[in-house]
């Protein structure tokens, strides 16, 4: 992009600079996009308690439960 050929004297490669600006632009508006659809994306989930199942044979604890003679 940048080139000496003397000393002093530098010239620039403004269209390479101009493409690789716009292809560096390009790339971040497309990570930028994809972030954006993944974050819409998570927030449609809706997140659900489930209740625990009670285990079959087992009896609840209470304090009655615990008095027993």
């Amino acid at each position: 992009m940048i080139s000496t050929f003397e000393i002093g004297q530098t010239t620039y490669n403004l269209p390479l600079i101009a493409v690789l600006a716009g292809l560096a632009l390009f790339v971040v508006s497309f990570v930028r996009s994809k972030a954006k659809a993944r974050a819409a994306r998570l927030q449609a989930i809706h997140l659900v308690k489930i209740p625990k199942k009670k285990a079959e044979g087992t009896e609840p604890a209470t304090p009655e439960a615990d008095a027993r003679p």
